[in-house]
């Protein structure tokens, strides 16, 4: 009987030590260059399924995450690397875009939003200014992100440095900013530096002023929608300045 055994162990393992030999032809050698390319193509097809996965699979490509920190909530705040004209691309639900009381798309942010926009969303803005504007110093208006990835703009006037309370008008800001986002029950949102260029805000002191304001509206919300922030920088000296500021933040 144990011979019987033996033979009928031999004839299972024969097959299959042939059928492992016949696929060792090696091709791996002419696709090795091509490997790094392929995602790319998957991402066109993509699109749609961004609108469910934008809190997993943001910010996308072009964006890159330095550091990130835990708030009260259990929301991520990321600092983000990228480049002004990739806003657009960002794939989050909501877009911050500092701005004036007309809401225009002149500098920076909205600059770069109009451009990934086009005609469509610069019609949506002309519509809002009509409707909403002139903005009050710290308070938003919403409109649609027509051909951007998000869903939502989030337009705000920035007071002036040297304004009177120009500094709790910034801290109101990115809490009404906040605010606009849960109320669209939004799960990400991506904020520039709000200061930009024209506002004349020291970057430290701007820096410190956003990260409280955030921090301080997640410890005293009891419920958000709001999964991921992220916070997107494009030069080095305000890289360095949020990374230290982030860093005060675990330090307490």
């Amino acid at each position: 009987q144990t011979g019987g055994r033996v033979k009928v162990e031999t004839q299972v393992t024969v097959p299959e030590k042939r059928e492992k030999r016949k696929p060792i032809k090696k091709p791996s050698k002419k696709s090795k260059g091509k490997p790094g390319r392929k995602p790319k193509k998957s991402t066109e097809n993509d699109k749609e399924a961004d609108a469910n996965t934008t809190v997993e699979d943001g910010p996308g490509e072009g964006f890159t995450i330095l550091s990130a920190k835990s708030l009260f909530l259990g929301q991520k705040l990321s600092l983000t690397e990228s480049e002004i004209s990739k806003i657009g691309t960002i794939k989050v639900e909501g877009i911050i875009n500092p701005t004036n009381a007309e809401i225009d798309l002149k500098e920076g942010i909205g600059n770069a939003l109009e451009k990934a926009g086009g005609k469509d969303f610069l019609e949506t803005v002309k519509e809002l200014r009509k409707s909403q504007g002139p903005l009050e110093v710290a308070s938003v208006a919403v409109s649609q992100a027509n051909g951007m990835a998000a869903r939502f703009i989030i337009h705000c006037h920035i007071p002036q440095w040297g304004s009177e309370k120009c500094e709790d008008q910034l801290e109101k800001t990115v809490k009404n900013c906040l605010s606009a986002a849960e109320e669209k029950k939004l799960k990400s949102v991506a904020f520039p530096s709000l200061p930009a260029g024209r506002n004349g805000f020291p970057k430290q002191t701007a820096a410190q002023l956003i990260l409280k304001a955030i921090s301080n509206h997640f410890v005293s919300a009891t419920t958000s929608s709001l999964k991921n922030i992220y916070f997107v920088l494009f030069d080095s000296e305000s890289i360095g300045i949020y990374l230290q500021e982030m860093a005060k933040m675990d330090a307490k």
